[in-house]
């Protein structure tokens, strides 16, 4: 139990590294741009924290990046940490009860988020001004697509430092064939005596 939680204290300090890491890259000159497009690492964490966490954890993680966020942005205050904090609910909760965390989840539930993300940019930042879904189409979606490049590579390297099975609480709902098959045996047996 001792190395459980010792385990466990590890991989929050670890997620707290990558985010400071992540933060400097994001609003330093640092950050690569390809095209005029550049990624988001703290949005990016927020989907992969989320999807190895529960939904409490992927809550408050987004939360906390969008209050970094919010730091250095130009939308009103606490925008970027209700938006995070739905990001990481919804990652998370998609996790739990849908689908399982692979490759595969990962490209559809990131790409559907960083689609939804730009969108949600582009309205904030140009409005619903006629030029806004050409800049869009120029601007906004080169990004969502950079950063779910950024996000695969990201990922591979999430799953080499903190391994392949770190997710804390198991699916509610899901269960080995062979418990399943027990408990509707004794649900039959119940119904028959």
């Amino acid at each position: 139990m001792e190395s459980k939680k010792r385990n466990r204290y590890l991989l929050f300090l670890g997620y707290g590294i990558m985010t400071i890491l992540a933060y400097v890259v994001q609003f330093t000159p640092l950050m690569p741009c390809v095209f005029g497009a550049y990624p988001t690492p703290l949005l990016l964490l927020v989907i992969i924290v989320a999807m190895h966490e529960n939904d409490w954890c992927g809550m408050i993680y987004g939360m906390l990046c969008g209050m970094l966020t919010d730091l250095n942005s130009l939308t009103p205050p606490g925008f970027y940490a209700v938006l995070y904090l739905c990001i990481g609910l919804i990652c998370s909760l998609l996790v739990e009860l849908l689908v399982q965390n692979n490759v595969i989840s990962l490209l559809c539930v990131g790409g559907s988020v960083l689609l939804i993300h730009s969108v949600i940019n582009c309205l904030v930042g140009a409005g619903f001004s006629a030029g806004s879904w050409l800049l869009y189409f120029t601007f906004y979606l080169r990004c969502a697509v950079y950063n779910l490049l950024a996000l695969l590579v990201l990922y591979i390297l999430f799953k080499l430092i903190f391994g392949f099975d770190i997710r804390y609480k198991k699916p509610r709902g899901v269960y080995p064939k062979k418990l399943l098959r027990q408990k509707m045996m004794q649900t039959v047996n119940r119904k028959e005596a």
